[in-house]
């Protein structure tokens, strides 16, 4: 049933290719409705499509779908080329709550494995939060709409954006896309107002597809006063060179899942384990995640999500969701950028 759902969301992609005068919400109703369809629904479906194709030319309608791995699906399909030997305890800053010092032990006894959290916890949260913000299309893409979600990022600095290569790989594809800060809802539950900005990759651009990063400027907006960086409203989170990653302790991830409104999981999502490269956790996330920060429960970034689970995974960490460690990531930077930008990064 799930793939047949997914071979009719990517034929109802290419007859949006094929027939672009549709309007964005026909588009997006045929997709919402398709995603709804009864297996009886989905056959009708098909067939109505596969008729409406009768009069187009073969080769067309194939071009149409082999450039559709069909929107943010194609965000399943990363993998790094090298995922590292898997650590045990003591090796490479990956360690056990017992081997913290008796005071930092006591402090992650009660933030790490218990239940109960310091009120300042909440407070932490909501203004790390801010500097997260989602990624968005510009122009139809792989039979997304544009508007829709793509993927999800944060600042490191004021004007320097970090996220997946999968989802900026390329300066020129960054002129597809822009960020949303403030992409959520109210205590009241409605929506927020949107603040968006484009990005400026000929004064910083950097990527590393080996470890699925890229990391680039935000253009500052044009204000009366002069300008605005995002950073000065947002915030940003510091990049870490070294952390601890300590196993069956809480991760917290603030994301954009599938596109949709802020989201944030914080309930029972345990580090199971950690490579040299990666860090393998329990933590809720979907298609659009890519990119998000994961936390510690000091609200310290230790990852960045690279993927979700495998269908069929080879090993015990692919049976977890995992992103790169940020050390690796630090690492990598303070390599390859100038020392100006390290030291906007803090990183210098």
């Amino acid at each position: 049933m799930k793939n047949r759902k997914l071979y009719i969301v990517k034929i109802i992609s290419a007859y949006l290719v094929l027939f672009p005068e549709l309007s964005i919400s026909q588009q997006s109703n045929a997709a919402n409705w398709a995603s709804e369809l009864s297996p009886e629904g989905l056959e009708i479906m098909e067939q109505n499509l596969l008729n409406s194709f009768q009069d187009s030319n073969p080769q067309e309608i194939s071009d149409a779908l082999s450039l559709l791995p069909f929107g943010r699906l194609n965000h399943k399909d990363i993998k790094l080329p090298d995922y590292g030997e898997k650590l045990t305890p003591g090796q490479d800053s990956f360690i056990t709550i017992d081997m913290l010092s008796p005071q930092r032990g006591a402090a992650e006894s009660k933030i790490g494995n218990a239940n109960f959290l310091p009120a300042q916890f909440l407070v932490t949260g909501a203004e790390k939060q801010r500097s997260v913000a989602r990624v968005t299309l510009k122009t139809f893409h792989q039979g997304l709409y544009p508007g829709a979600g793509w993927g999800t990022g944060f600042l490191v600095s004021e004007t320097v954006f970090l996220t997946n290569h999968h989802v900026i790989p390329s300066r020129a594809f960054s002129k597809n896309v822009e960020i949303q800060f403030n992409f959520q809802r109210s205590l009241n539950g409605d929506p927020l107002d949107i603040d968006k900005y484009g990005f400026d990759p000929d004064s910083l651009f950097f990527t590393d597809k080996s470890l699925d990063i890229t990391l680039i400027r935000v253009k500052p907006k044009a204000t009366a006063d002069g300008s605005t960086t995002p950073g000065s409203k947002w915030g940003h989170l510091k990049l870490q060179p070294s952390i601890d990653i300590i196993q069956d302790t809480r991760v917290n991830i603030v994301q954009h899942a599938d596109g949709r409104h802020k989201e944030i999981v914080i309930h029972e999502n345990q580090i199971a384990s950690a490579t040299d490269n990666i860090v393998c956790y329990q933590a809720d996330t979907e298609i659009g995640s890519s990119g998000s920060p994961v936390f510690d429960n000091l609200w310290n970034v230790i990852a960045i999500h690279h993927q979700g689970v495998e269908e069929n995974p080879l090993n015990e960490c692919e049976k977890h969701n995992r992103g790169i460690r940020i050390d690796r990531v630090a690492e990598t930077l303070m390599k390859n950028l100038s020392k100006t930008v390290l030291i906007e990064l803090g990183l210098e």
